[in-house]
């Protein structure tokens, strides 16, 4: 079976994504997950990529550079936390290493990791990089009361602007016709 990098698999009538798992070598892999969902052995270092027409993992990931997310294929991971806040009603977000040791980073070959944190809840995401930002984007459907799922989707963008590194934030909601 192929499935796109980051595409959708359809399954039993509905919809499954590639997903990242990170955990131990000691860690029970999961099982039933999309076609192409990758592994990360935070311990050893180690990738693996699951097969979801024979059920097993296998070691060894695809290079990210191809679909995004990371330098030339080495199996080494450059964690970036980044933290989101309202701040005088303004959303900002701010991050625990520099951009310029991040493209650093990526440029000597490491798969660059955002662990974003928004609001609580934490996102783990491979940005994008076109050789001057970084670009990932978060998506939820939100449970509010009268929003009917509304889907909100977060644009991130981190690059310089002059001597200064911005991170900008774009949200976008989109919503479910209601023809009720």
């Amino acid at each position: 079976m192929i499935t796109p990098r980051d595409g959708a698999q359809s399954v039993n009538g509905g919809y499954m994504y590639p997903e990242k798992f990170f955990g131990l070598s000691t860690d029970t892999k999961p099982s039933g997950v999309a076609n192409g969902s990758e592994f990360f052995e935070i311990d050893s270092g180690k990738s693996y990529t699951f097969d979801y027409a024979g059920g097993d993992w296998y070691e060894g990931v695809p290079d990210p550079g191809v679909g995004g997310g990371g330098g030339s294929g080495s199996d080494s991971m450059f964690v970036v936390t980044v933290t989101t806040e309202v701040v005088d009603e303004v959303l900002t977000a701010t991050a625990d290493k520099t951009l310029e040791e991040t493209i650093a980073a990526y440029e000597a070959g490491s798969h660059v990791l955002i662990h974003l944190v928004d609001y609580g809840t934490k996102y783990e995401v491979f940005p994008e990089y076109d050789g001057d930002y970084f670009a990932w984007l978060v998506s939820y459907v939100s449970s509010a009361s009268g929003d009917h799922g509304a889907i909100n989707l977060y644009s991130y963008e981190w690059y310089m602007e002059g001597d200064a590194e911005v991170i900008n934030i774009e949200l976008f909601t989109f919503y479910a016709d209601d023809n009720s």
